[in-house]
């Protein structure tokens, strides 16, 4: 007679405390492109840049980044073509900063960030969300506000000056999350996602638009346009996260979204759902609160595994398991500590700044 399946926790077996010198919550941590650096940020208005061991046992501090003047609340890095750059948005006056690292000979400091742009001139409500466009777009951010605007800003190398490429406002809308896909082998999608609404009774809260940019001349001036995805297949509950997975030579995208579950988009290269798409189950057993949503989403380097963290500090792990259907393989209970706590400070500091409607 075979032997009965082994449960296996692969989370379990993986997951190690980082201990930091942050002093208040981390709001984000953003590996490169490498997985051999980190960038965390904090409440404690501060960004710290970490190399991590080649067995990922342990995390040693490089840089400590000062500059802001509010709780730092994301974190992206550029592709590494373009040097060590970081991205940063804040609860500040000074929205968005992009850093970008030179060597420095102190011993203590193997090198210092200097700011090269704060986007002042571009912003004019809070920032909730950055990221950098994909390698072949060029140096390209993105960012997404409290009063419902996507814009992209981009550069040319030295990083000091920024030109607005292209801008969307979704009306009614707080925007939360921002990301690009990354297929090679299709157009470049960006998925928005929103965790508030005003003034409509049946949301959509993920909104996908295509970036066009010919063929790959980065001297011509790209176009964005909305795709029509998000309106056959609405997502009604509130959007803390928006992921694309790594290509990996794929011919589609695979788009996670995180709302009170994890649903996944697989995109064509025509920008068309190639199947419905699909909610990911949890665990059998484990009681989910009602008031539970996904609060960060992460894939792995190939694109097989998807982590999930929640507001009340559950993290779930996900294997693709044929290309086509999902398994949850392993939960974890990271403790009692609530971020979803921090999902009202963004509108809830904008308001108190004068900045939203």
């Amino acid at each position: 007679m075979a032997a009965a399946p082994v449960e296996y926790n692969m989370l379990a077996a993986v997951v190690r405390e980082a201990e930091t010198k942050h002093t208040q919550v981390i709001y984000d941590v953003a590996f490169d492109m490498h997985r051999s650096r980190v960038a965390t940020c904090s409440a404690d208005e501060k960004v710290m840049i970490w190399s991590v061991a080649e067995d990922a046992t342990s995390w040693t501090l490089d840089s400590t980044i000062q500059s802001h003047e509010g709780p730092v609340w994301k974190v992206t890095w550029a592709h590494p073509d373009f040097g060590n750059v970081i991205a940063t948005c804040s609860l500040d006056h000074k929205r968005a900063r992009v850093f970008e690292a030179i060597p420095h000979e102190q011993a203590d400091c193997k090198e210092k960030w200097q700011q090269r742009n704060s986007f002042e001139e571009h912003l004019d409500s809070l920032v909730t969300d950055i990221k950098f466009a994909p390698r072949r777009v060029g140096i390209m951010l993105a960012f997404v506000s409290v009063d419902g605007k996507l814009l992209l800003v981009s550069s040319d190398k030295d990083l000091k000056r920024w030109s607005r490429v292209a801008s969307f406002e979704i009306k009614h809308y707080t925007l939360a999350s921002v990301d690009f896909s990354t297929s090679t082998r299709s157009k470049v999608y960006i998925a928005v996602g929103s965790n508030d609404c005003k003034e409509m009774s049946s949301p959509n809260h993920v909104h996908l638009f295509q970036l066009d940019v010919s063929s790959g001349d980065r001297s011509a001036m790209p176009t964005l346009s909305p795709c029509d995805i998000h309106h056959r297949h609405p997502v009604p509950a509130k959007v803390n996260a928006t992921c694309f997975a790594p290509a990996m030579g794929r011919s589609f995208n695979l788009l996670a979204v995180g709302a009170k579950t994890v649903i996944v988009y697989k995109i064509d290269k025509n920008g068309l759902l190639a199947c419905p798409p699909t909610p990911l189950p949890y665990p059998p057993g484990v009681a989910i609160p009602a008031d539970c949503r996904i609060w960060r989403l992460c894939w792995n380097i190939t694109g097989t595994l998807l982590v999930g963290s929640t507001t009340h500090g559950h993290v779930f792990l996900w294997q693709l398991v044929d290309g086509v259907n999902w398994r949850s393989v392993s939960t974890n209970e990271m403790g009692a500590d609530n971020p979803g706590e921090a999902d009202s400070a963004v509108p809830a500091a904008a308001a108190a700044a004068g900045d939203t409607d």
